[in-house]
This record gives C-alpha cells, sequence and structure tokens, in this order.
C-alpha cells in the first residue's frame, strides 16, 4: 500500500502533468449521470445501479457504457443542474461495451459534447476520462502514459 501511495504521489514529478482543468469546464456540462432500475427475475426486486454518459446530439443522444444499461428496464438521466429525464435504450454493442441511449424529452438546458477525431490519437496520449464512480459525481480520473514508467 506505501509503495501505490509513493507512486501516486511521484507521478506528476516522474511524468509531465497536464491541468484539464479547462477541459474538464468545456467538457462536464455535457456529461451526466445514468440512474437504472431493473427487475430481479429471481427475487422480483427492482435493483438500482448507477453510472455516466455523455450528450452527444442536440437530438437527445446519449453515449455510455453497454455494462451500464444491458440489464435496465428504465434508465433516468440526470443532468448538471439536478433535472431528471427518462432515456430509453436504443441499442447495444457489448463487445465494444457501448450504448446509446434517446432522451424521452430534450431539456432546455441541453450541452452537446464536442467529440474528437480518433485519426488523431495515437498510444501514449494522456486521456481523462469523467464520470460518477461510486457514487462521486461529476469527477474525472485521469489515465497517464509514459515511457519512462514502463515495466
Amino acid at each position: 500500500m506505501s509503495k501505490l501511495l509513493l507512486f501516486v504521489l511521484l507521478l506528476p514529478v516522474i511524468c509531465h502533468a497536464t491541468d484539464f482543468s479547462r477541459q474538464f469546464a468545456q467538457v462536464d456540462p455535457s456529461v451526466v449521470v445514468l440512474h437504472t432500475y431493473s427487475t430481479s427475475p429471481v427475487t422480483e426486486k427492482v435493483e438500482q445501479g448507477l453510472g455516466s454518459g455523455v450528450v452527444i446530439s442536440q437530438e437527445g443522444d446519449i453515449l455510455t457504457a453497454a455494462h451500464v444499461v444491458h440489464t435496465s428496464d428504465a434508465v433516468h438521466v440526470e443532468f448538471n443542474d439536478g433535472q431528471r429525464v427518462l432515456a430509453k435504450v436504443v441499442g447495444t454493442e457489448p463487445a465494444a461495451d457501448l450504448a446509446l441511449l434517446k432522451l424521452q424529452k430534450i431539456p432546455d438546458n441541453l450541452v452537446v459534447a464536442k467529440l474528437g477525431n480518433s485519426d488523431k490519437v495515437s498510444v501514449g496520449n494522456e486521456i481523462f476520462v469523467i464520470g460518477s464512480p461510486y457514487g462521486f459525481h461529476h469527477t474525472y480520473h485521469r489515465t497517464h502514459q509514459c515511457q519512462t514508467l514502463r515495466s
């Protein structure tokens, strides 16, 4: 545990640290929290889940991970302002762990993420992921690839 803590503390020193605050501020309004509900076939109780997604169109399309919604009977999308809107699962691609949702109602303050070009990304680029892991809404995780850290 102490070696892991030391590694985490030294990571910005060993690798060039990047400030993602500007990018986070631009993208965060398009990130949504997904509240999923499914009925257990065994106990017939409603089970709740939590995940993240991102608004990708003005028409109310939301991209998320397939594992977040794969057993859902209902999905409520929560926006930054606390507003919740029901969404329908349009399709999933389990092999790629991707799912597409469609909002049943488009909120007035909908913010769409600007999508990048995957042809301009290469191995070793820094990335960050915005989401709500374990219920901590609108946090981000930075993944850092450094050649000096290869094992």
